[in-house]
């Protein structure tokens, strides 16, 4: 089985094909590259825990010819979208 750029290019790979999502090891169809690891997946072990390339952590990517989309998945963004609102709605606490 060939590997796809995902895992290799991901903050959270390691090199004897696990990561921190999968670490009883990553299921061949993500290594391969016939399903995507950008937004969770129900069969993994952490559930946050998602595709971020490397270069987020400093790091270079090993494929650099690989587009990178690193919008954060829609259920991410309702749940930051509704901590803002709640923070607005929130009374305001003044301390001496």
């Amino acid at each position: 089985m060939s590997i796809s750029a995902q895992c290799p290019n991901c903050l959270f790979y390691e090199e004897d094909g696990t990561c921190r999502a999968y670490p009883e090891g990553i299921p061949g169809d993500i290594l391969g590259g016939a399903r995507s690891h950008r937004t969770p997946q129900p069969d993994q072990a952490v559930p946050a825990v998602r595709y971020i390339p490397a270069t987020h952590a400093g790091f270079e990517a090993l494929d650099p010819s690989e587009e990178e989309d690193d919008t954060p998945p829609p259920e991410w963004q309702d749940e930051q979208a509704l901590a803002a609102e709640r923070v607005a709605e929130s009374p305001k606490v003044h301390r001496a």
